[in-house]
């Protein structure tokens, strides 16, 4: 009944406030019906050279990669409810493959380059976080000077530019962390945040993520 009731909200705010669908331009909410049912999760993991596991839980393509370009360079925040799903399945398969009873995990955002923060003015994935996890994810790691935006470099260029590039600021000693990030295209970041983490004493459960790209889907 709770969902039929904000699907008519969600309705009428609609025809007095119209917009774009995220995933498709369509004039609907946020992200229309059909583009919706592109997001539904479906878990799968690959494992890096490392050892970690990642879990990802969409293709980024099509209607899902429009979606995340949007909430990433478009502003369009109100996309993020229809992608934390995702994050939410991925972080739980994880999870399952890696039970310690009640122990608690850390959750780990990969942080943003401080350039990408400043002319957002938000943090993706944080904001994933609070709508798919329930949780503010804690500043664990720190980008180190000198990084350069990852799209637009090749497989090689990924690797060197994530070569220590974070650092652990908080006390990880001992403790179980899950790292989380939207994309994961070649697996670069998630290993060098691995790394830091684990360097400073925490151990890696896995890395829950949004969708994977095809060079991800080559790893394994």
């Amino acid at each position: 009944m709770l969902a039929r009731i904000l699907e008519a909200v969600h309705d009428a705010v609609a025809l007095v406030l119209p917009v774009a669908c995220t995933g498709c331009g369509a004039p609907d909410r946020s992200v229309c019906g059909q583009c919706r049912s592109r997001l539904v999760p479906e878990p799968r993991s690959r494992v890096l050279e490392d050892g970690t596991t990642i879990v990802s839980a969409l293709r980024y393509e099509g209607v899902v990669r429009q979606c995340i370009i949007g909430l990433k360079e478009n502003g369009r925040t109100d996309a993020a409810r229809y992608l934390a799903p995702a994050l939410a399945a991925a972080a739980e398969a994880a999870l399952l493959a890696n039970p310690q009873g009640d122990s608690l995990v850390l959750v780990c955002a990969v942080p943003s380059r401080r350039a990408s923060f400043g002319a957002r003015g938000y943090s993706p994935v944080s904001l994933l976080c609070r709508l798919g996890l329930g949780i503010r994810p804690r500043a664990v790691l720190a980008q180190r000077d000198g990084r350069v935006s990852q799209k637009s470099l090749g497989r090689e260029g990924r690797t060197y530019n994530a070569d220590g590039a974070f650092a652990a600021v908080a006390d990880v000693a001992g403790r179980r962390v899950m790292i989380v990030d939207d994309v994961v295209t070649t697996g670069a970041t998630i290993l060098d945040a691995a790394r830091a983490i684990r360097e400073a004493g925490g151990y890696v459960i896995a890395a829950a993520v949004v969708a994977d790209t095809p060079l991800m889907r080559e790893v394994g």
